[in-house]
């Protein structure tokens, strides 16, 4: 496994809360959460404490894994301060519910870790598609393209050298890293309901090789690319 302790990238601070034993961060994102939910900012709630992701060590986790990781030390779990805001919005009324969500989401994008967190696979319900029962809500697209899509790419657009600089740190929730644009993820999943053909960022599937080849490098340049080309054709 390569080492979860990078040196030498450009740096990207992390909240404190998200770091640690799986337990101890969700407590901490548990509590930021309530805080964020009563009405504060997300300044506020995390106190305003963040580690330096090149001199912490620790992988970064997109997806629910409760205490699997443990074992390699402490990790960044990325998507459990948002995990944890919908935990709590979910015993409210939807209006109210929803008002607190969009102000989370749109601050989420003020930051590299806010919107890291969006990026996180686990929180693919802060950034689909409204859904139906039936399947996704398709008379809210155009809402859906003008307040979350579109906002959420040109953040990805503006952090995604930082991410990539970060190296072989992300994770689902196996032991074996790898790089951003190589981790299923959100950015990926609007990219598609975007209409962007799998083909683009995914090898072939007889070429892929368990998780060390799934999706081909992305860079900021090849991003930016298809970000202009897919807005031109909505």
């Amino acid at each position: 496994m390569m080492d979860s302790k990078v040196s030498n990238v450009q740096s990207m601070q992390i909240p404190h809360i998200f770091w640690g034993k799986y337990r101890q961060a969700k407590l901490q994102c548990r509590k930021a959460a309530k805080r964020l939910v009563q009405g504060e900012s997300f300044d506020d709630a995390i106190n305003g404490s963040m580690l330096d992701i090149a001199s912490t060590p620790g992988l970064l986790v997109f997806k629910r894994c409760d205490s699997s990781l443990d074992s390699l030390g402490e990790n960044f779990y990325c998507y459990l301060l948002l995990d944890e805001i919908r935990e709590l919005t979910n015993s409210l009324k939807l209006e109210q519910a929803l008002k607190i969500e969009d102000r989370c989401f749109q601050e989420s994008l003020h930051s590299a870790w806010g919107t890291l967190g969006l990026v996180a696979t686990n929180n693919w319900g802060w950034t689909n598609i409204p859904y139906r029962i039936s399947g996704p809500d398709l008379s809210r697209r155009d809402e859906w393209i003008a307040q979350k899509a579109y906002p959420m790419l040109d953040a990805c657009l503006q952090y995604w050298d930082l991410f990539c600089a970060v190296g072989k740190r992300y994770t689902m929730s196996l032991p074996e890293p790898q790089e951003i644009w190589n981790v299923s993820n959100n950015l990926y999943g609007v990219l598609f309901n975007l209409g962007l053909p799998k083909e683009e960022i995914a090898y072939p599937q007889d070429e892929q090789i368990f998780f060390t080849k799934i999706y081909k490098p992305l860079t900021t340049e090849r991003l930016q690319e298809i970000v202009g080309r897919l807005k031109q054709k909505q």
